[in-house]
């Protein structure tokens, strides 16, 4: 079963992109824009990782951790 990354950053076109190397088989990409997105990914898919910008609206990526 492919192991599931969650990328949540607010503008996406700052990142490399991360398919790169995490677009192999083995795993799934989850995209969110904001905090809210990402809880809600979080909570259903379960990833195993998660790439959180420090720009994360509402608040901050920060916040969303510490959450």
């Amino acid at each position: 079963m492919p192991k599931k990354i969650l990328v949540a950053v607010a503008d996406p076109d700052s990142l490399p992109r991360p398919e790169g190397f995490f677009g192999r088989e083995e795993f799934v990409l989850l995209h969110a824009r904001d905090a809210s997105d990402a809880l809600r990914l979080m909570e259903q898919e379960e990833p195993a990782l998660a790439l959180v910008g420090l720009d994360l609206p509402p608040t901050d990526g920060a916040a969303f951790c510490r959450r």
